[in-house]
């Protein structure tokens, strides 16, 4: 952002975790990005079931850890 001109002001981190019981990580992520990587042929059919089904049984036996980190960046460009 610098190179392009901007002076930064302020830079945050925030963290989404779901532990217990999942929510919308698993049919959002988990689901759409097995479908996604389906969709673009990196992986097949059967991968995507067995992606969806990982993430169930996770949740089944009380192993599911969901994690997303987020950053943003306020900056302003002088004039």
């Amino acid at each position: 952002m610098r190179a392009a001109g901007f002076h930064i002001e302020c830079v945050r981190s925030y963290g989404y975790v779901e532990t217990s019981k999942p929510g919308f990580m698993l049919p959002n992520w988990v689901d759409l990005g097995a479908d996604a990587l389906v969709a673009s042929g990196r992986i097949g059919v059967d991968m995507a079931a067995a992606l969806k089904a990982e993430a169930r049984r996770r949740v089944a036996s009380g192993e599911y850890y969901g994690h997303i980190a987020y950053m943003s960046v306020v900056a302003r460009k002088p004039a």
